[in-house]
């Protein structure tokens, strides 16, 4: 067996956290109130998560979660009472991909170019 350098502990908690950092944007983009608190944070993963998984059999889905964070009317955010804002962003697979690249390019370990390649399972068979 060959094996390769990479990121062994990469996984998909990695790739949904990737997507609940996107969806904790786009939630301050349209309503200016970051997501902070434990519980909701919790909630960005979980949804995440399901769109990651909608995304492996559908080309588009949305993440939606109602309630998400709440605010008062003078603009603070509060864990009870206030208005509710909801969590509703449409994702693509090309956005979840674009995102999910810089962490899984670390699962491959690119070989310079004067380094000798590895040697494939193919090539071992043939030198025998």
């Amino acid at each position: 067996l060959v094996a390769l350098g990479g990121d062994a502990k990469l996984g998909g908690d990695d790739f949904d956290a990737a997507l609940a950092e996107h969806l904790a944007d786009r939630f301050y983009d349209a309503h200016g109130v970051a997501v902070r608190a434990p519980t909701a944070r919790l909630r960005l993963l979980a949804e995440a998560e399901r769109a990651k998984i909608d995304l492996s059999r559908a080309n588009a889905t949305t993440a939606a979660a109602r309630g998400l964070a709440r605010v008062a009317a003078d603009g603070r955010t509060r864990q009870r009472g206030g208005k509710p804002l909801d969590l509703d962003v449409a994702v693509d697979r090309r956005v979840f991909e674009a995102l999910s690249a810089a962490r899984a390019a670390s699962i491959c370990y690119a070989y310079p170019a004067e380094s000798p390649r590895p040697r494939t399972a193919a090539s071992l068979r043939s030198s025998r």
